[in-house]
């Protein structure tokens, strides 16, 4: 797939909306064009798994300001984005981090290439009917269980003090790592679309961005979150 639309030409705020794009022999040729090659046949397809954000409708906004045609699809699950852009139903995505691209790229054999920051979102501990940790010890907190989200959610608990690993420094931790004697909690690893269900029975939950916006979760409701600027995050 060749994208010959130069997205570095545009504003921020309409880069901020697009975040990778499958890799093309010409990709240097692009990027070194104008804006009127902006202009081509048909919106630029960006897909996401969160279209309902509030965000998004901000981006098209600042789109149009731009006079850019964008089109957003939305995307149910994290396995879809990547392969539509690779079959060129999409000329974009954005709905991952690095940690996600790189293990699809390595499982996939493929080479997407990211070719704008867009944005780090605090990955945060929810507790319903609680407005602190206090009181959290001893609980089992259910995590994601994917092995892009799991690491940072066990280095959430980290930065929080409620669990202590067998080795500090860890960017991608797994329940291995815990030092269990340690720590003051326990996790549950659960498939992430489960962890807002969990957090609705009362079990202290992490919940990624997607899944709190989907159940309608207020994000200030968190009783911790990951600092943007760690390097875990």
């Amino acid at each position: 797939m060749q994208i010959r639309r130069v997205l570095a030409a545009t504003s921020a705020a309409v880069i901020a909306a697009t975040g990778l794009v499958a890799c093309s022999s010409d990709s240097e040729d692009t990027a070194s064009g104008d804006a009127e090659s902006a202009e081509q046949d048909g919106p630029i397809r960006v897909g996401t798994t969160d279209a309902a954000k509030k965000a998004w409708a901000a981006f098209e906004e600042a789109a149009e300001a731009e006079g850019i045609d964008i089109e957003i699809e939305n995307f149910a699950a994290y396995s879809t984005p990547n392969q539509a852009l690779e079959q060129g139903q999409l000329d974009t995505n954005n709905f991952q981090h690095l940690k996600f691209l790189a293990k699809y790229n390595v499982g996939n054999d493929s080479d997407l290439t990211p070719i704008v920051a867009t944005e780090i979102i605090p990955l945060a501990l929810f507790w319903k009917d609680h407005d602190s940790l206090d009181g959290i010890e001893g609980e089992s907190i259910a995590i994601p269980n994917d092995p892009s989200n799991q690491g940072r959610a066990i280095n959430v608990l980290v930065q929080a003090d409620l669990i202590t690993l067998k080795e500090e420094g860890l960017v991608t931790p797994t329940p291995a790592d815990i030092d269990t004697e340690a720590s003051k909690v326990q996790i549950t690893p659960v498939d992430a679309a489960q962890t807002p269900s969990a957090y609705g029975e009362g079990t202290p939950a992490i919940i990624n961005n997607s899944f709190l916006d989907r159940a309608g979760i207020d994000p200030n409701l968190a009783v911790f979150q990951d600092d943007p600027n760690s390097p875990e995050a």
